[in-house]
């Protein structure tokens, strides 16, 4: 971080109370399992225990690990450096929740009475295990590797300029790493998901902040347009046939948000489908809570800001504003400063805590316990200690990537359009009975070719083809892919009636999809 903000010793001690209380949350899950007599197993640490999740824990969970520091950091910077533009992240952060909307309640219906925890439980329940197990596994796997150094590398400099450089950033990353490590091995999911709703009211607090500051330090946003229609008139300007174009790639790349794996543990921990269909439906007001009261702090700073703070340095923006409001309004100043760190540390651990789990669910159940008969064969003690042995190795490897001198911007372009090929296999898997693996693997292998190739002709991960991102040109060679293999097979049917036997593997019509309560694709939740 290039600003130096004057944080001392009062910051320092806040945020070793505050990693205190973390740990006490993990306590206190323990407690609730020692209590409620429940043996430690897989499903117990994953989908906090037979009882799951209430409906007000999920939606603060929810609330929490939907929002990243990019909220808090990316999104003021974009206002800061585009104008105008950066309005693109609400109906972006809009069709979050409508991808929720199409996978949450069949997923629910379907995975929680077989306790499944992984999207990939579905997809080897569905189509078998193989190919298009390991493909859609892999698919999810690699951008949470992604996500998770991001918020590891942002997570270390932001505790760092907190404790006033008494704490390294590589140290930062090691304390918070240990803090997560210590909450999730006591508690798992149930300690995970109340600290989620900790560090969402924290949140929000913060986000309210952020509004009154846009008012009171830098007099609002109406007055701000006014002046930069004249000081800077391309960020009022209306956006360009690229700039549109781009705005809608995003939206459609961000329908793919609710398969990551974090995403889809809330679902299936959800203790009832009630508390599901009201949290997701009160998710709604998630978009305008965040990433518009940040997009709001942005531009009111932007023509107070644009002459000291270069465009190319856009990303301190929030820091910038911080620097001002230690100026300008000294204790006051100093501990609303306090709040929005706490709040930006605790946006991206309520991230990082839930992608920890999460790979480690991947890696323990989706590829060693489904691909080594010897892990199989393991008890439900060792099969969650190896599940929390590939937490440590997994957090211990990405504290370690994390403190190198490197870029992660490329990774964060190519995660989502990585992901975003697993879209057709488990949204069709979900709700098209008649779908079968092989056309799937051959709309991902099509989506992954098109899309490597679009970025490396391109040269770059964050390149654009005529205005709409690479992944999103993979995602219509996917579906295509995936009708033209379909209407080939069902050709070759009518014709011999020879395919028929291959079907749709483990899982085709009849079982998840066909019969029983999961059978009609139009049903509530």
């Amino acid at each position: 971080m290039a600003i130096r903000l004057a944080f001392d010793a009062r910051g320092l001690t806040v945020l070793v109370c505050y990693m205190l209380l973390c740990i006490c949350v993990g306590g206190a899950g323990l407690w609730k399992r020692v209590r409620a007599r429940a043996e430690p197993s897989v499903q117990e640490h994953f989908l906090a225990g037979a009882e799951g999740l209430p409906t007000a824990v999920l939606l603060g969970s929810l609330f929490a690990q939907t929002l990243s520091g990019w909220a808090m950091l990316g999104s003021p910077a974009e206002a800061f450096h585009f104008g105008l533009v950066a309005v693109r992240w609400l109906p972006a952060s809009v069709c979050i929740i409508v991808g929720f909307l199409v996978v949450t309640p069949r997923l629910y219906r379907i995975g929680r009475p077989r306790r499944f925890i992984t999207t990939s439980d579905f997809i080897a329940a569905r189509f078998g295990t193989g190919a298009l197990h390991v493909s859609v596994t892999l698919a999810c796997l690699l951008p949470t590797v992604f996500y998770m150094l991001i918020q590891f590398k942002s997570m270390s400099a932001a505790i760092s300029a907190l404790s006033a450089g008494a704490i390294s950033p590589r140290a930062g990353a090691v304390v918070a790493a240990c803090v997560m490590l210590s909450y999730d091995f006591l508690g798992g999911m149930r300690s995970v998901a109340w600290l989620d709703c900790v560090q969402a009211l924290l949140m929000l607090l913060s986000f309210f902040m952020m509004l009154y500051l846009a008012d009171d330090l830098f007099g609002g946003v109406a007055s701000a347009m006014r002046e930069l229609a004249h000081v800077s008139p391309q960020r009022t300007a209306t956006p360009s046939a690229d700039e549109a174009r781009r705005h809608w790639s995003t939206c459609v790349l961000m329908l793919s948000f609710s398969l990551y794996p974090h995403q889809a543990a809330r679902t299936f921990a959800a203790s009832s489908a009630k508390g599901l269909r009201t949290a997701v439906a009160a998710m709604a007001f998630h978009p305008f809570l965040t990433q518009g009261l940040c997009l709001m702090l942005g531009w009111a700073a932007t023509p107070s800001l644009l002459p000291s703070l270069p465009v190319a340095d856009s990303d301190e923006l929030i820091f910038a504003v911080m620097g001002r409001l230690m100026e300008e309004r000294g204790d006051a100043g100093y501990w609303i400063c306090v709040l929005l760190m706490c709040a930006l540390i605790a946006a991206m651990m309520s991230t990082a805590d839930s992608g920890l789990m999460a790979l480690a669910a991947i890696i323990s159940r989706d590829l060693v316990g489904t691909y080594s008969a010897a892990a199989r064969r393991r008890s439900a003690r060792q099969q969650l200690a190896l599940a929390k042995l590939i937490t440590a190795a997994a957090c211990a490897l990405l504290v370690l990537i994390s403190s190198l001198d490197m870029t992660i911007l490329g990774l964060a372009a190519l995660q989502q359009q990585i992901l975003s090929q697993a879209v057709p296999s488990v949204w069709l898997g979900l709700h098209l009975a008649s779908v079968r693996r092989g056309p799937l693997l051959l709309g991902m292998a099509v989506g992954l070719g098109t899309t490597a190739f679009i970025l490396l002709r391109a040269g770059s991960f964050g390149a654009l083809l005529w205005g709409v991102h690479p992944g999103n040109w993979g995602l219509l060679a996917n579906f295509g892919a995936v009708g033209c293999g379909s209407a080939y097979e069902r050709f070759y049917d009518d014709g011999s009636g020879a395919m028929h036997a291959s079907g749709g593997g483990r899982g085709g019509r009849g079982s998840l999809l066909g019969g029983g309560a999961c059978a009609r694709s139009d049903s509530p939740v």
